[in-house]
């Protein structure tokens, strides 16, 4: 899947935010109003799903009112690839039913250095 293999590590969220591991070393960081239960349940879905794999990635989990955020850094340019963009969208939906109870999930693209390329809306 196109969607998880354009997924690498870059320069690491903040480290002041909390996190939640995997035994590979990726992590999900997370802010309030998230909470450790959340950002695990996000985390344990991520592996099942083989987001996470043996490569070290990171993830931020935010909220802005009802809609969660799923922050994660991008090779340069799949941000305009309508096929990446369409996995995005199934991903989105399944993080929604299946880690949100249903909550509205964006995916927020990035590149290396934490700007936003594109923000991904599955609804």
């Amino acid at each position: 899947m196109c969607f998880v293999a354009c997924a690498f590590s870059a320069s690491s969220f903040a480290s002041e935010w909390p996190s939640v591991k995997t035994k590979t070393g990726s992590s999900v960081f997370y802010k309030a109003p998230i909470t450790r239960a959340e950002a695990t349940k996000l985390r344990d879905y991520l592996i099942d799903e083989e987001f996470f794999d043996e490569t070290p990635k990171e993830v931020l989990l935010s909220k802005e009112g009802k809609t969660y955020q799923f922050n994660f850094v991008v090779k340069k340019g799949v941000e305009t690839d309508p096929e990446f963009i369409a996995e995005a969208k199934v991903f989105s939906k399944g993080m929604s039913k299946d880690v949100f109870n249903n909550a509205a999930v964006d995916i927020h693209l990035l590149d290396d250095k934490l700007n936003l390329l594109k923000v991904i809306v599955a609804f």
